[in-house]
């Protein structure tokens, strides 16, 4: 384990990455799969979404009739962190304006441009079929992940994000 910890520390220090891995808690059923997306760098850690909750759209209880599109995008529970205000953070399938590429063909939103392709969306300028939004996000300081993996909180996976299957809407 200590050779691959020091493996993924390199990667993470050269690229962004797209490690997927698992969590092993034993006290729920299904693992959390985890998708790293954003390593920000050393001081600030790294950000990811949990790509196996699913959840539905009614968890917004006044959701805007101008937002009933949304619906046609699928919505899973990415992970315990909010920003106050804009809680939902997305992936997207192409270039969208704000998001950071994280391969040839996903795309990371954070909140705020989470929220201006949400605007797209409802002027009708994008379509919500292009996106998969969450709700939170996960993160971790830069040792932090580290030390978890090395516990056995999370173990790594082989698949790298871009063999993610994008969900139905």
């Amino acid at each position: 384990m200590t050779n691959l910890l020091q493996l993924m520390r390199e990667q993470l220090l050269l690229e962004k990455s797209t490690i997927q891995f698992l969590s092993t808690q034993q006290k729920k059923k299904t693992n959390m799969i985890c998708s790293m997306l954003n390593h920000i760098d050393t001081a600030q850690g790294f950000q990811g979404v949990i790509t196996n909750k699913r959840i539905e759209w009614d968890v917004f209880k006044e959701l805007d009739q101008q937002l009933e599109p949304l619906k046609m995008a699928p919505l899973f529970y990415g992970g315990p962190v909010r920003t106050h205000g804009l809680p939902l953070v997305s992936l997207a399938q192409k270039p969208v304006e704000g998001y950071v590429k994280i391969t040839s063909d996903i795309y990371f939103g954070n909140p705020l441009a989470t929220r201006l392709a949400i605007e797209g969306i409802q002027s009708g300028e994008q379509s919500a079929s292009d996106f998969w939004f969450f709700l939170g996000y996960s993160s971790w300081r830069w040792n932090q992940l580290f030390d978890e993996l090395a516990t056995g909180a999370w173990y790594l996976n082989e698949m790298e994000i871009g063999n993610i299957d994008w969900p139905d809407g």
